[in-house]
């Protein structure tokens, strides 16, 4: 039998489970610190995640109402990915 679409979105190996939690608590940590209502804030990942992380990150904050996404951010010379959050 073939694996089913809907079983597939929620499996995550090992590494990526991890990678959830973490940014779960990072993203957590500075909005209880920084956020300001109708400002933006910015939330850099400790490591650059796969697509499936990304993905889910963004369904969290979006089932819990935040207007979230992953974009990349200039700042002087060297660019890095941000999820910002409203």
């Amino acid at each position: 039998m073939a694996i089913r679409k809907a079983t597939i979105v929620t499996l995550f190996t090992e590494e990526q489970k991890n990678q959830i939690t973490a940014l779960e608590s990072k993203i957590g940590k500075h909005l209880q610190e920084y956020y300001v209502e109708g400002k933006k804030i910015q939330i850099k990942p400790d490591v650059h995640p796969d697509d499936r992380v990304k993905a889910e990150i963004i369904r969290i904050y979006k089932v819990a109402g935040w207007n979230i996404k992953f974009e990349f951010e200039e700042f002087q010379r060297s660019g890095n990915w941000y999820f910002t959050l409203r």
